[in-house]
């Protein structure tokens, strides 16, 4: 049986930038589907890993620099709770970009 990849700690994490950064996606400890993930050019976010109509979906929830490990956590499980009502959090939040986009069109005119 394969052995399970340990989760993250918040110092952990802290110490995932600069020369010390790998590549990669790592989990985090806490909420299912919760992982940093650290990009080559030393960029670093959260991304939430879920299975919605038997696809799986990676939806970024921010930066590291912006959102800390509580942060994060707490995103993660707002939407774990989303997904267990029925809703897909990546398709809500396209519908609602695209009625924000559709306001400030109505909203130009040119009088």
């Amino acid at each position: 049986m394969p052995k399970k990849a340990r989760a993250l700690t918040a110092r952990e994490i802290a110490s995932r930038k600069g020369a010390n950064a790998v590549p990669g996606l790592y989990a985090v400890g806490g909420v299912s589907g919760l992982y940093l993930q650290v990009a080559p050019g030393q960029g670093r976010s959260w991304v939430l890993r879920y299975q919605y109509a038997g696809k799986r979906r990676d939806m970024g929830l921010g930066s590291l620099d912006d959102f800390g490990l509580a942060k994060a956590r707490e995103r993660a499980v707002e939407l774990r709770q989303k997904i267990a009502q029925g809703i897909d959090p990546i398709a809500e939040r396209k519908a609602a970009k695209a009625a924000s986009r559709t306001a400030a069109a109505k909203a130009m005119t040119f009088a």
